[in-house]
């Protein structure tokens, strides 16, 4: 199954449940980190003197590249949403399909949360 077919079963729910939840849930979650990363090495490096040697437009270009790679997680992390949940619907087992849609409503909470404060 090549990368188009996966996300593309992943958003109509016909990939099963553990699939879509470990395997879709590693690419938001690697992504999150990553692009956490960039952001705080650049703030850290900025506070603390590191990028002196280093242009404006290099921190500003790392600033944009993380803006946009957090972009492209957050929609990462809504198909993930879907996905989990369209695959719970289709799950044999309610208890697992009712667990994953409780971490998904959690993390969402969490996520807005997150925003607001």
């Amino acid at each position: 199954m090549d990368a188009k077919t996966f996300f593309v079963d992943g958003w109509k729910g016909d990939l099963p449940l553990m699939r879509a939840f470990w395997q879709g849930g590693a690419v938001w979650f690697f992504g999150f980190f990553v692009t956490s990363g960039i952001a705080y090495l650049t703030v850290y490096g900025v506070q603390n003197g590191v990028f002196v040697s280093f242009k404006e437009p290099v921190v500003r270009a790392l600033f944009g590249l993380s803006s946009v790679l957090k972009w492209v997680f957050f929609f990462a992390f809504i198909w993930w949403c879907v996905s989990v949940f369209r695959a719970a619907d289709r799950e044999p087992s309610s208890i697992r399909g009712l667990m994953a849609k409780g971490i998904v409503v959690v993390l969402v909470i969490g996520n807005a949360i997150s925003v607001l404060v």
